[in-house]
This record gives structure tokens, sequence and C-alpha cells, in this order.
């Protein structure tokens, strides 16, 4: 249900992070330089959205668990569901669900975030978290929470389509350019799929951006394709 992006500022680099239902991934950016994306520690571009702690441990002390992310904690969540789950930001959507062991969902996703950034060396805490546009304001606070938890002080939220938008004029709209023009921008996730269609006028040294239509379906995704084709 989830596709996010999460965009943190350093000083240098732009960090980013792509919260999908499936997997997870991080690249980079420096002025001047193209797009990264970060390898985690088996040398792959994505990391499995998972969050688990090993079955040796008990659940009674999470203070002294060992928290672990990716196909690790795939396999002991396929195991034993008690010490692992899937998509951990997904329970957002349900601040009620408590089924993880007590867990309030605040809580696990501020420990799968943190995992996911640990390795990353922030110099600064300033943190602009990028939802899907049909995303309710409930999550957008919890998720807003969440990054409190975590230890970003500065947080602000950006819808998907309007950060998309500003991409393509930053990246593909020319400076001095007269003549308006419409794009259509299709975001089609594992799940969700988002159109949003817009107008981009530029005004002398400025561009002005006005959203025209927003459409969103939950009925189209990568997965309903994959269940089609097998």
């Amino acid at each position: 249900m989830i596709l996010s992006f999460l965009i943190i500022f350093s000083f240098s680099s732009i960090y980013s992070i792509d919260l999908g239902s499936q997997n997870i991934r991080i690249a980079s950016s420096i002025t001047g330089k193209p797009i990264e994306i970060k390898l985690n520690d088996r040398d792959h571009r994505s990391t499995e959205n998972y969050l688990a702690f090993p079955l040796s441990e008990k659940p009674e002390k999470f203070e002294k668990v060992n928290w672990l992310i990716g196909s690790d904690a795939e396999r002991i969540s396929m195991v034993n569901s008690s010490h692992g789950m899937p998509n951990p930001f997904a329970r957002l959507w349900n601040p009620d669900d408590l089924s993880f062991n007590g867990l309030h969902p605040v809580t696990t996703a501020a420990i799968a975030l943190y995992q996911h950034l640990k390795s990353i060396k922030m110099k600064n805490d300033k943190l602009t978290i990028i939802v899907p546009t049909f995303a309710s304001p409930q999550y957008r606070q919890l998720l807003y929470l969440t990054s409190k938890i975590t230890g970003y002080k500065l947080t602000s939220i950006l819808d998907s389509s309007t950060a998309v938008a500003t991409y393509y004029s930053i990246e593909r709209i020319k400076k001095g350019s007269r003549k308006p023009i419409t794009i259509l921008f299709i975001d089609i996730g594992a799940e969700n799929a988002e159109c949003s269609l817009w107008k981009f006028r530029p005004l002398g040294e400025k561009l002005f951006m006005e959203l025209l239509q927003y459409r969103h379906s939950g009925q189209v995704g990568g997965n309903y394709v994959d269940r089609l084709l097998l």
C-alpha cells in the first residue's frame, strides 16, 4: 500500500530513500554529478522491506534486541511472524494495529528507518518526506512522528506528484524558455498507480506550475501484472 520517498539533505549531498512496498532503495546525488544508487552490504541495489529480530532472542526484551532488515529479516518473518514482518511502514496506515508484540506502528517504522539509514553519515538533520499524493493526513502525521523518533528534528512533508513535477522543471525545462508545456506523469508501483497532469508556464525568470488533474488507482501495479502473467 505504501510507495513513498524520503530525501535527506546534507551540506554537499542529497540522499534519497524509496520506501517501496517490497524493496527499499537508497540513492545519493552531488551537484553536477549523476544520481548513484547505493549498494547494500550484499552489493545489491535494493534491500527487502522487512524488519525482524533473531529467533534466539525473546520479544520481552526489546531494548536488547538485535534488529535486522533485508533478506535476513525476510527469512525470519517467513519462519515465525512473531519475530518479523514485511513492510513495517505499511502499518502506519492502521495505527491501532498492535499485532506485532504490542509495539506501536510508529515504533516499528522508526526502528526500520534507523536500520536503513544508520550506515549513512549525515552532515545535518534536515529531512523532507515525500509521500503518495493519496496518503491520508493521519498517515502523514505518523510518518512525521517516525522521523522525529529516529532523530530528525526538522521534517517537512511533500506530495510525490509535486516532487516529480518540481524535479522535471529543474532538470528538463531550459532556462529562458517561453513556451508553456503540459506534461502527464505516470508513476506505477508494486500495488498502486498515480497519474498527474501538470502545466508549466514560464514567466520571465520564474516558472509557474499548475496541477490540472490527478488520479490514483489501487488496482493497477506491478504485482497485478505479475499475477496476470503467471
